[in-house]
């Protein structure tokens, strides 16, 4: 019986094995551009996602680094109940004291904190001795410090936010330059699957043309116009072009699957026609001209601008920690 099961477990699995591909959906074909690829790559692209979400939480790192000018609101609620024994009678046996407090606090940009608070205090007391009960007491305050020594009108605040907002340029600019890599990447892979398109192609044709020369050749053969090792020559050439065009198709195979994979769409169930299969309208740029642009674009001079500025911030930084608060 077991032999059995497991005979039929086998023929099964053979079955679909070998019947399920026959049955599964055709790939679809789709006929983009390199336009259409770009917009796929900035849209799918794990890289370029990466890429994007890093930039996005270094922005965070501004609001960290401004939180120090944030209003601060406090409250208290206080409720005291006094039954203890007094020394005189006069104090009464039982006394109630209700207190309200509610306070703000600022730290502007020039180094001046800034403190207001509202006080709101309610006695009552069983006394007989007591002028008014319950009483009432409301206090309101408000409070100015500024820094004189150490982080004198703000500087140290003021620097570390500068720092904060150039280390995110820096970022945005690293960033920048993956995204720009990841679909320059896609696009020569683009390229290079109408090239790999191109050498099939031809790899075919000369195909065609080396089986074309061996039926001539043995055509004349037949009636003694070639000797036997001229068509071993042509048969020996179309085993390499046969082979040829073997090597074409993996190498196509190859370069469209890693074009899916920038794409991030499934090899399985799509096949990529390049549209876009010539270079006209594509014209030399000016050379001196191309160089004056590279230069003013070119990022890592931005950020390593932007890191001098920062070291500068950092040395008056230093400096003025070396003050006594005042």
């Amino acid at each position: 019986m077991k032999k059995i099961l497991i005979f039929i477990v086998i023929i099964f699995t053979l079955f679909m094995h070998f019947c399920v591909p026959a049955f599964s959906a055709e790939k679809k074909e789709m006929s983009l551009s390199l336009k259409d690829i770009s917009h796929i790559a900035l849209e799918n692209n794990f890289d370029i996602q990466i890429a994007k979400f890093d930039a996005y939480i270094k922005e965070n790192d501004a609001l960290l680094a401004e939180s120090i000018f944030d209003t601060i609101i406090s409250g208290k609620i206080t409720y005291t109940d006094n039954q203890s024994k007094q020394a005189s009678t006069i104090f009464g046996t039982k006394s109630l004291t209700n207190e309200y407090e509610l306070s703000a606090e600022k730290k502007m940009p020039t180094g001046t904190t800034i403190n207001t608070s509202l006080t709101q205090e309610r006695n009552w007391t069983n006394s007989a001795f007591a002028t008014t009960n319950p009483s009432h007491e409301a206090t309101a305050s408000i409070g100015l410090t500024q820094e004189l020594g150490k982080n004198f009108f703000g500087l140290i605040d003021r620097g570390n936010i500068k720092i904060t907002k150039l280390d995110i340029k820096n970022s945005t600019y690293t960033s920048l330059d993956k995204i720009e890599q990841s679909l320059a990447d896609t696009q020569k892979a683009y390229w290079k699957l109408i090239l790999r398109n191109k050498e099939l192609l031809i790899g075919k044709e000369m195909l065609q043309k080396a089986e074309e020369l061996l039926k001539i050749h043995t055509d004349k053969e037949k009636i003694g116009l070639l000797e036997q090792p001229q068509i071993l020559a042509s048969g020996a050439n179309l085993k390499q072009r046969e082979s040829e065009v073997i090597l074409s198709q993996n190498a196509l195979d190859l370069t469209h699957n890693d074009i899916l994979y920038r794409l991030d769409l499934d090899p399985e169930n799509i096949t990529i026609l390049p549209s876009d299969e010539s270079l006209e309208g594509i014209s030399n740029p000016d050379y001196i001209e191309s160089l004056k642009l590279a230069i003013q674009s070119r990022r890592d001079y931005a950020k390593q601008k932007n890191e001098l500025d920062a070291s500068k911030i950092q040395l008056s930084i230093k400096k003025n920690s070396l003050w006594p608060e005042i």
